[in-house]
């Protein structure tokens, strides 16, 4: 196998200790930059924004197919509204609620 050789200043310098050396400084960049990114993305960014957001207030609802919109007031519901079919069932975990 042939060996390659460099001409430099001091002498012939062999092929494979410029490419280790590359290779060692190439190693330190990616280090720095992967430290780089650790230690900006643990940055604690304060973003101002409410624990809750209300939706209370007047809303348009539509319950059926031709999006014929109506008034509800929330909190509440369509019961209190009067719109749908009145949910005549008593409170109960058993199938009939769920059909």
């Amino acid at each position: 196998m042939e060996r390659i050789f460099r001409q430099t200043p001091e002498g012939f310098f062999p092929e494979k200790y410029i490419t280790a050396f590359i290779r060692t400084i190439m190693k330190k960049i990616l280090t720095v930059a992967v430290l780089f990114a650790m230690v900006t993305s643990c940055a604690k960014v304060e973003i101002s924004t409410p624990e809750s957001l209300s939706i209370a207030g007047a809303w348009q609802v539509s319950l059926d197919s031709l999006a014929t919109f109506q008034p509800i007031q929330l909190p509440g519901t369509t019961d209190d509204a009067g719109l749908g079919e009145p949910n005549t069932l008593q409170p109960a975990l058993q199938l009939p609620q769920l059909q």
